[in-house]
């Protein structure tokens, strides 16, 4: 991803509520305590207690729902960023998800897991790994 580029931003998730919320983008100042003041105030616009979003950064998200077992994955995406979810799958479906994730990238493109996640069988997938929690798609097969 090129430094201040004009990047597209799929937000997913099953459910219906989640997306409603992430759409309105509305953070508390807890929320958004460990963001440097410089990205609060590149990203944000304070108002009362809650920061917003920027329309900058809201106009380049597209928010769908999305079941990561049954519907169809995007593709030649750079990132992904699946932080704490699959650990709430059996080893079997995370393998599904995992491999479909593979398939989505970009060849050079970067997985990010949560820390709370394994991917003991990357290699098996194709990725390499290249930090705790990061794994790329090589840019060949």
């Amino acid at each position: 991803l090129a430094p201040r580029g004009r990047h597209q931003i799929d937000a997913t998730d099953i459910d219906p509520g989640a997306l409603a919320a992430a759409r309105r983008g509305v953070y508390s100042a807890r929320s958004v305590q460990a963001v440097t003041p410089a990205r609060k105030k590149r990203y944000f616009v304070k108002e009362g207690d809650n920061y917003y979003l920027s329309e900058d950064i809201r106009a380049r998200v597209r928010f769908y729902q999305h079941d990561l077992l049954r519907d169809p994955y995007g593709s030649a995406y750079n990132l992904i960023v699946c932080r704490n979810v699959v650990i709430y799958f059996t080893a079997a479906a995370q393998y599904e998800i995992y491999r479909h994730f593979y398939q989505a990238l970009a060849p050079g493109g970067v997985l990010f897991i949560g820390a709370t996640e394994s991917m003991f069988y990357y290699r098996e997938l194709g990725f390499a790994k290249i930090a705790p929690w990061f794994y790329r798609r090589p840019l060949t097969n």
